[in-house]
């Protein structure tokens, strides 16, 4: 399967300023679905943190162009990362905070698309490197004026070991990772990237992940930094998305690895609601998970019977994924608020 844009045998089409305003509108949507229990006694800047999940989703959208070219999997990625476990986690900090996860898409932005136009020459390389940085800057440069002022709107805590287990189970340590369905359909992303053989951002996550699980630098707190891994996989899980609505006959592998993806994390979150407490929040997560792997069993028998139906394929995973999405974070949203 491939990931750029333009191809797939014209099975995409070219969308424009249109397309855009109604993902923004259905993303205002969503903000209203996930936010409705607290809008109603919220203060002026606990606005804040809503229209950031917007701005977010909307940049996710944006730069997810850049290698998907379905509009529901570019759709589908920014949803992910605007209303995710990371995003909404910033919930626990100062309104203020949330504007960081909500422009960090946006400046990425610069180095993927000038890179997507002039690709192949050292200079490019070169000038696509130095766009990379732009958000690290902005990072720095954000708490550094908030340490100016005697502000810090997020603690400068280092990420502990138990933080890590939110990437299976969110809703247990909120604050890292993405949903469950998107996790499964990250795994199929990963894939398809690593065909790809594209090094580049891999380098750019590698080296956020290093400042995340090091240390305060230059006044940042850590969990900051895992604003750039989030965003790629928020971008892998369009890709996967737009894997299995696209897949045809030859392309078994991709929906076999998302069932068996599904069905481990369904049996490894099942063992562990047997071992830990409290079990409610951990069988919770192996019936979502269980979900997924239903989801992608119907989208294989759909590409094993020669069918198309990719109108078919897309309404399951906007459903079951919308579903994912919908209750995970109205949940979170409780939770820390």
């Amino acid at each position: 399967m491939h990931i750029g844009p333009g191809r797939g045998g014209g099975r995409a089409r070219l969308w424009g300023p249109t397309d855009f305003v109604l993902a923004a509108v259905l993303y205002g949507v969503l903000a209203i679905a996930v936010f409705l229990p607290v809008l109603g006694h919220a203060q002026r800047l606990e606005y804040l943190p809503v229209i950031a999940s917007v701005v977010g989703a909307a940049g996710t959208l944006v730069l997810s162009r850049r290698w998907i070219a379905a509009w529901p999997a570019s759709f589908l990625a920014g949803a992910v990362y605007g209303f995710g476990p990371f995003a909404l986690g910033f919930l626990r900090f100062h309104p203020a905070a949330s504007l960081v996860p909500a422009l960090v898409p946006w400046l990425f932005c610069l180095a993927a698309f000038r890179h997507g136009r002039r690709r192949g020459s050292l200079r490019d390389g070169l000038y696509a490197g130095v766009l990379a940085i732009v958000p690290f800057a902005f990072v720095i440069a954000f708490f550094q004026c908030c340490a100016a002022m005697r502000f810090w709107p997020v603690p400068a805590d280092r990420l502990g070991a138990q933080t890590w287990a939110g990437l299976l189970v969110p809703q247990a340590v909120p604050g890292v990772g993405v949903h469950h369905v998107p996790l499964v359909l990250l795994v199929v992303g990963l894939a398809v990237h690593a065909l790809a053989r594209r090094a580049g951002p891999l380098v750019v996550v590698a080296v956020s992940l290093v400042l995340a699980m090091s240390p305060p630098v230059l006044q940042v707190s850590p969990v900051v930094w895992l604003a750039i891994p989030t965003v790629y996989a928020a971008v892998l899980v369009g890709v996967g998305a737009q894997t299995l609505a696209w897949a045809g006959r030859a392309d078994g592998g991709a929906l076999g690895l998302a069932l068996g993806a599904a069905g481990v994390l369904a049996a490894v979150t099942g063992v562990l609601g047997l071992r830990f407490s409290p079990s409610s929040v951990y069988f919770d997560a192996a019936r979502l998970y269980g979900l997924a792997a239903v989801m992608s069993a119907a989208i294989l028998f759909i590409g094993r019977s020669g069918a198309r139906w990719h109108g078919l394929r897309w309404a399951i995973l906007m459903v079951v994924l919308g579903l994912d999405l919908i209750l995970g974070a109205r949940l979170l949203v409780s939770q820390m608020r």
